[in-house]
C-alpha cells in the first residue's frame, strides 16, 4: 500500500482524511506494507511530468523520518 499526500509530500503534512484512511485499513484487518510515494526535484522527467513547481520536503531524510513516525504513530493508534 501506497502511502502518499494528495500533494505527494510528507504523509501527514497535507490534506488527506488519514483518520477515515487508517481507521479503514484497521476494518479491512490490513497488515501488508506501507511505503512513502512522495515526489521529488531530482528527476527533470519527473518535474515535467508531474507539474512539480516547489521542493514538497525539506530533504530525502526528513520525508523518511516524519513519514516513518507519522506512520507509526497512526498504526499504534489502532492496533
Amino acid at each position: 500500500m501506497y502511502i502518499a499526500e494528495n500533494d505527494r509530500s510528507t504523509p501527514g503534512k497535507g490534506g488527506v482524511a488519514w483518520t477515515e484512511t487508517f481507521d479503514a485499513l484497521r476494518d479491512a484487518n490490513y497488515d501488508g506494507w506501507m511505503t512513502i510515494e512522495a515526489f521529488g526535484d531530482s528527476l527533470a522527467e519527473l518535474i515535467a511530468a508531474t507539474k512539480i513547481w516547489r521542493r514538497m520536503y525539506d530533504s530525502e531524510e526528513a520525508l523518511a523520518k516524519d513519514g516513518l513516525a507519522f506512520m507509526q504513530q497512526e498504526v499504534a493508534k489502532r492496533w
